[in-house]
């Protein structure tokens, strides 16, 4: 089931029961750089010791990988890095790209988190007068402000422009920002801090 760019690096998917030796041998652990291990379900949460047990026996093998592994519940997160994980993450079935993200620049599945997760941080998008700046003055007056970051911006044609460059001259209509959740500032507070000189 694995794209075919990805069976060209040598990736490997494999389904079968964590506490195996059988399983573990089957993929040769031992010898991988990297090994992702997903929860059997993402939806209940004893599914983190199953976690925690394959990860312990992946180290057990004196494998030196840098894994991966999912964990349902964030207070099982440390007991899992214990166990010999590198970075863990919650199942997002909807981007299983996060897996890759861990292991290519890690710290980021932390940040994808936040992003499906409503806890912590909102986006929100405010309409403004229609405004011209670099971007980097964009988000430097609002990140300076204490209102959030600047994401992307909207055109006078209803276009939205995400992470653009810094040296972007931004012609733009509205903000998408993201925010805390206990953000108690208005749409004026922003579009006073955007004109300021």
């Amino acid at each position: 089931g694995l794209p075919t760019r990805l069976q060209d690096m040598n990736v490997l998917l494999y389904s079968g029961s964590g506490n195996s030796e059988e399983t573990l041998l089957a993929v040769n652990v031992a010898m991988a750089k990297v090994v992702i291990v997903l929860a059997p379900d993402p939806e209940d949460e004893t599914s983190d010791a199953a976690t925690f047990d394959l990860v312990h026996r992946i180290r057990d093998t004196s494998s030196q990988a840098y894994i991966v592994a999912e964990s349902i519940r964030d207070s099982n997160r440390r007991r899992i890095k214990t166990a010999g994980a590198n970075a863990t993450m919650r199942p997002i079935r909807a981007y299983p790209e996060i897996a890759v993200r861990a292991v290519l620049a890690p710290g980021s599945e932390l940040v994808i988190e936040e992003l499906f997760d409503s806890a912590g941080s909102e986006y929100r998008r405010v309409n403004t007068p229609e405004m011209s700046m670099h971007w980097s003055q964009v988000v430097a007056r609002c990140v300076g402000a204490d209102l959030g970051t600047p994401l992307a911006f909207t055109t006078e044609q209803g276009d939205i422009v995400i992470n653009p460059l810094g040296s972007l001259h931004a012609q733009f209509t509205g903000l998408i920002l993201a925010v805390l959740d206990t953000a108690e500032w208005s749409d004026e507070d922003l579009i006073r801090s955007l004109r300021a000189a």
